[in-house]
């Protein structure tokens, strides 16, 4: 029963889910040139691949492809009400809401470039300074929500079906100042790249 009087979504776990399986790998390279000396850092590409993953399918795409596609396996998680076909219902029973319930959705894949670098520079008889940077660049955030019914990546993208802030480029940079007397100074400039609206994609799985 819906204390406002009205159902939007029906939320909740779900007794029917699977385990998810996964396959993950890393590959990378670790420098530290002798031309350049105290300079030392890594780059890493990373992949994983989740088969079955639990989430839940987003709203508008359920609703969205419902109407173009009729396919039921959208269409069945629109549940309207039996006398006027809307979304506005009282009761599970009587329909008017979206599942929005925990799924093995069809799939997801992440992938990304980390890259790590650390310099210091001598400067006498004033201590040293420290240069340290850590960086991620995300290649791949793509989701696979129904199997056959097509993927869309979130890379670089904002909105409600992507949900979460899935910039390209992300970095922390710490400029440390290690004095002969004991004492640190740190300045960190934390930066995280642009996105754009989702709905913006010509991916039609992200249109609202």
């Amino acid at each position: 029963q819906a204390i406002s009087g009205q159902l939007a979504q029906v939320q909740g776990g779900n007794p029917k889910l699977q385990p998810e399986k996964s396959k993950s790998y890393t590959v990378g390279v670790l420098f530290a040139p002798t031309s350049i000396p105290n300079l030392t850092g890594s780059i890493d590409f990373w992949q994983i691949r989740i088969d079955g993953e639990v989430g839940t399918y987003p709203a508008n795409l359920l609703v969205t492809n419902c109407l173009q596609t009729g396919n039921p396996v959208y269409c069945a998680q629109v549940v309207r009400t039996a006398t006027d076909f809307s979304l506005q219902g009282a009761t599970v029973a009587g329909g008017g809401y979206i599942v929005q319930t925990n799924q093995n959705i069809a799939g997801a894949l992440q992938s990304g470039i980390d890259i790590q670098t650390a310099y210091r520079l001598n400067l006498d008889g004033m201590g040293s300074l420290q240069w340290l940077l850590n960086g991620s660049y995300l290649v791949h955030s793509t989701t696979t929500p129904i199997p056959g019914g097509g993927s869309y990546d979130c890379a670089g993208l904002y909105g409600s079906t992507c949900q979460t802030v899935n910039s390209r480029w992300r970095h922390n940079l710490r400029t440390t100042w290690q004095m002969p007397w004991n004492v640190d100074a740190s300045l960190v400039w934390r930066f995280i790249g642009k996105v754009g609206q989702d709905n913006n994609d010509p991916n039609p799985l992200l249109f609202e």
